[in-house]
């Protein structure tokens, strides 16, 4: 349940930002160098609306009678994910398939063995399983960070007008995306919810 509020808040976090920079970049509407420092900014923006989604969301529900361990691996995920979604636009507007492929089937690649490795037979339980998937996420964006810096210098930045050029174009792919997720998993949620009423 803390993952589901988590995976929520993240997807509806991306404003649809991936396929709206790979639309940019494509058309060539403007260029990876003049899109990445914005992005890298809105990375934290965009973190603390989801971090502080799901910590409301925990308290109404009282998720947060949960150790504070398991609070902190839910939301640990949700930055390094935002910022490898970003990446894989700015891969996928330029071509760069290879590379886009890689930043979206390593992490659950990744998960799965730590999972096995940490949860499993380390025999940490629930806690191993929410920390081989916080460590996966952070593998994971290091490497998007680093397939980035191949492609044009990383620094910080905020273009205001352009932040929100690509917000509007991604609005409608994030509100797609989020009712396909919210489907997928409101089941859990009510679930949830339904067994604390009894």
């Amino acid at each position: 349940s803390l993952y589901v509020a988590s995976d929520l808040a993240l997807t509806f976090s991306q404003f649809g930002m991936r396929e709206a920079v790979a639309y940019a970049i494509g058309k060539k509407i403007h260029t990876a160098a003049e899109i990445v420092p914005t992005l890298l900014g809105l990375v934290f923006f965009a973190s603390l609306t989801a971090m502080s989604a799901c910590m409301a969301y925990y308290y109404v529900t009282g998720l947060t009678d949960h150790s504070w361990v398991l609070l902190a691996l839910a939301l640990a995920p949700i930055p390094f994910n935002l910022l490898t979604n970003y990446a894989a636009g700015v891969f996928l507007g330029k071509e760069m398939i290879v590379r886009f492929n890689r930043v979206n089937w390593m992490p659950m690649a990744l998960n799965l063995v730590l999972v096995i490795a940490v949860g499993w037979v380390g025999g940490l339980g629930i806690n191993g399983v929410m920390l081989a998937a916080a460590l996966a996420t952070l593998f994971n964006c290091s490497y998007a960070i680093y397939l980035l810096r191949s492609v044009t210098p990383l620094r910080i930045g905020f273009n205001r007008k352009l932040a929100t050029n690509l917000s509007r174009r991604g609005v409608v792919y994030a509100a797609a995306v989020f009712m396909l997720v919210l489907n997928l998993r409101l089941p859990i949620l009510l679930l949830h919810n339904l067994s604390n009423l009894t």
